[in-house]
């Protein structure tokens, strides 16, 4: 990732996690595949769970508590937030709106319990 990253390489052969740190890194890697599921699906997939439908869409979460993963944890977060970036939306991991639990199983219980009022699955 760092020869890419200072443009010493101009290939490599990454892994889903790799990919992600470099392209958030440096924005200096492109894939030449990705995962496909069996209907054609390409990459993985998030999808922001809501309590109540308080949140329509991605423009209305500023105004509402987001939970999520850990900021570290590459797949519940880190994967997401660099999929949203690169749909358009870009989220700093400090956003005020977004609140950090412990575990995927603490967000869910967040929402649950109204302490969120969505998060991402």
């Amino acid at each position: 990732m760092e020869a890419q990253a200072n443009a010493h390489i101009e290939y490599a052969d990454f892994s889903a996690t790799a990919y992600t740190i470099a392209s958030e890194r440096c924005e200096c890697a492109e894939p030449l595949v990705a995962p496909v599921d069996s209907d054609g699906v390409i990459g993985i997939r998030s999808v922001l769970l809501t309590r109540d439908g308080k949140v329509p869409d991605l423009a209305a979460m500023e105004a509402h508590r987001v939970a999520m993963v850990p900021p570290d944890s590459v797949g519940g977060s880190l994967l997401r937030l660099a999929g949203l970036a690169a749909e358009g939306v870009k989220i700093a991991k400090d956003a005020p709106f977004l609140t950090y639990a412990n575990s995927a199983a603490a967000a869910e219980t967040m929402l649950v319990d109204g302490e969120a009022d969505a998060i991402f699955g």
